[in-house]
């Protein structure tokens, strides 16, 4: 892999939105050309005899089972409310609509 041509790196700072002057362009040019440089030698590992994963361990979901059960009444739990209004819970207003 070449180094990324100034062009390269103009186009992409302009679609990040950064401004660069000429030393940060020289460096930031030679950093992602390694980057790339990397990135490119993984097309030589063989993968034939890889078998595809969606995760690199093998892990098993332990969730519980959902079970049902007998919730709480309604005038057990407004019982130590400190304000109410019907069956619900009575709070100051958060949002104007």
């Amino acid at each position: 892999m070449e180094r990324l041509s100034k062009k390269e790196l103009q186009n992409l700072a302009k679609l990040s939105h950064l401004q660069l002057d000429e030393d940060e362009s020289d460096k930031l040019a030679l950093d992602l050309s390694k980057v790339l440089k990397y990135f490119s030698s993984l097309k030589d590992i063989n993968t034939d005899n890889i078998k595809m994963t969606g995760h690199p361990l093998n892990i098993i979901n332990r969730e519980r089972e959902d079970r049902t059960s007998k919730s709480m009444d309604t005038e057990e739990v407004l019982r130590n409310a400190p304000s109410k209004s019907k069956n619900f819970f009575k709070i100051k207003k958060v949002l104007d609509t």
